[in-house]
């Protein structure tokens, strides 16, 4: 095993994390892979190890030219592109959780991809966008992407990803994947089939770009004979698609190895990546946080020619990474650890292994917390949103991102305001679920929610609306209205409510390679997806993450077919 020296103390912690949520005992994390370790003996299928390295395997279990980590939207993107181009190399996808063809909508297991709302942010001109009356080139689709995510952005990696996103979108299309016209509300992502914005329209109003054009790509949910949506998502649908187009594109050589679950990355004396250990788990069985269970009793090695990918997942469900790097999102997702977001798998894996061999890492403390107002109705846009003093703390019509970044890390809690006008255009079906509290006047609700300086908060915005120009926030004079008839209603948002994924992870350049913290290439090892900090930053564009993950999971495998193989037996 090449010895990285003493590791600090946050990854330390970070690997006790990792033993801690996968149940793997640390015998079987400190898999020797030194002469003599393991079980030394050669199964059928196995090659020998021909060299004298110490590092490796007496016997490699399987070889391929690339062993893909992860059976997710990277992953996909891979395979696909590796057909698609012509590349042909021959590919072994380990994938921890069971295989699981039930229809759309009735799978247990399934990666974040199918569990996502079936956003994907695309531009340089998609048909969608055109259809809708929107134009734009790569270079203004690069412009905008790297104002959206914020503070942090990464510049490089954002314009290979811009590089790449036609023919994100051909492969989506492709695949069967549908989408839809442009819907100008404010809106959280609906069931699917339309092109929404993000923050685009504020990006212009604050001078930080100079066109608003819509990117956020809803996938259309499929329906059944009876009309009715399959699936809770039209993330269901997405992922079904490419799943479908990528086990079509593999070839006779390439295998899925399901129930396999990679532990460490096997390195040889020069600090090349060339291949995994790994377990099986157990069909079926799961522990109490979802997580395959694994079988300890064999070590499994496969080579990896040229280079291992890792489309591994984020740490979102792993409560001793999150402590560490980003405690505010353990209380997000209704405050539950392990959560709905992600999947079970969504535990670090990646993450860790890659430190253990010196791969560098990228904003670990950034999360997309996505909480915009309108998430629970339209027009909660026409409202409000204060601190627990009552006053205004930022535009009502941010992006879920930057609203969600709001609650997370200044006001966990805080009240969205409204009057009967706005509650009457929600509908009572559904506001009567959006009321904390109410009062006949802005001072009675004031007192019931302790908020003492809502009364002349709502008297400036109030005139700002009739003035049809929001002097304090640039609010969109569209959505900006008085709230003047009673009764007056407040409705309690909390931290919990806010949707938390990680989104940073391994450090990867523009070709998907994972680097060391100081910047330097690790041979043979690639990263695309939520194991890797790529697109998002500060902010998170929505589907940013999906439409990353595919776009580096095609770098990577096109920059592998590069790679001279370390063993060419």
């Amino acid at each position: 095993m090449s010895k990285q020296g003493t590791q600090k103390t946050k990854e330390d912690m970070s690997r006790r994390g990792f033993l801690k949520a996968s149940g793997l005992a640390m015998g079987t994390m400190a898999l020797g892979l030194t002469a003599g370790c393991g079980d030394n003996v050669t199964r059928i299928g196995s090659s020998s190890n021909t060299t004298t390295d110490p590092n490796l395997p007496a016997a490699w279990d399987a070889e391929a030219d690339v062993v893909i980590v992860g059976f997710g939207g990277a992953a996909a993107a891979a395979m696909i592109t590796n057909k698609e181009k012509g590349i042909n190399a021959k590919l072994l996808v380990l994938e921890a959780q069971d295989e699981d063809k039930k229809p759309i909508g009735q799978r247990v297991y399934a990666p974040s991809t199918y569990k996502c709302g079936g956003g994907t942010w695309l531009g340089a001109g998609t048909a969608d966008q055109t259809a809708s009356g929107f134009t734009e080139t790569a270079d203004e689709f690069y412009t905008t992407t790297l104002a959206a995510v914020g503070v942090g952005g990464d510049a490089a990696l954002i314009k290979a990803y811009s590089e790449n996103i036609a023919e994100v979108y051909s492969m989506l299309k492709d695949a069967g994947v549908t989408y839809g016209n442009y819907q100008p509300l404010y809106t959280s992502p609906p069931s699917g089939g339309v092109l929404i914005y993000g923050n685009e329209r504020r990006l212009v109003r604050d001078g930080k770009t100079s066109k608003a054009v819509p990117h956020m790509h809803m996938a259309e949910k499929k329906k059944d004979a009876n009309g009715n949506y399959l699936g809770t998502t039209a993330g269901n649908t997405l992922w079904v698609a490419l799943e479908t187009k990528a086990l079509a594109s593999m070839g006779t050589n390439d295998k899925v190895l399901y129930n396999t679950r990679a532990t460490r990355l096997i390195t040889n004396a020069d600090g090349r990546v060339v291949g995994v250990a790994a377990v099986k788990t157990k069909a079926g069985e799961t522990d109490d946080n979802g997580v395959p269970v694994v079988d300890e009793s064999t070590t499994y090695y496969y080579k990896a020619k040229k280079a291992v990918l890792f489309c591994n997942g984020g740490f979102i469900n792993n409560k001793d990474l999150l402590e560490l790097y980003q405690p505010k999102s353990a209380l997000c997702n209704g405050g539950q650890v392990p959560s709905y977001a992600g999947n079970c798998m969504d535990i670090g894996t990646g993450l860790l292994m890659g430190q253990a061999i010196g791969a560098g890492t990228k904003s670990l403390n950034n999360a997309e917390n996505w909480c915009p107002i309108y998430y629970e109705t339209n027009n909660f846009v026409k409202a409000i949103i204060v601190n627990p003093s009552g006053e205004r703390f930022a535009p009502e019509d941010l992006s879920g991102s930057e609203m969600g970044a709001w609650i997370v890390n200044t006001y966990p809690s805080a009240w969205i305001i409204f009057d009967q006008k706005i509650y009457d255009s929600i509908g009572a079906a559904t506001a009567q679920y959006l009321v904390t509290h109410s009062a006949n006047t802005i001072d009675e609700l004031a007192t019931k929610i302790s908020a003492p300086y809502l009364g002349q908060t709502l008297a400036r915005y109030n005139t700002f609306a009739a003035a049809g120009k929001d002097d304090q926030f640039n609010k969109d004079p569209s959505v900006l209205q008085k709230i003047e008839t009673g009764p007056f209603y407040a409705y309690k948002r909390e931290i919990n409510r806010v949707f938390a994924q990680t989104t940073g992870g391994l450090r990867i350049n523009p070709k998907s390679q994972v680097l060391t913290a100081k910047g330097s290439v690790i041979t043979g090892f690639y990263a695309a997806g939520s194991v890797t900090a790529n697109v998002n930053s500060q902010y998170y564009v929505g589907g940013g993450s999906t439409s990353g993950a595919f776009a580096f999971g095609r770098i990577a495998i096109q920059q592998i077919a590069k790679e001279t193989a370390w063993d060419a037996s």
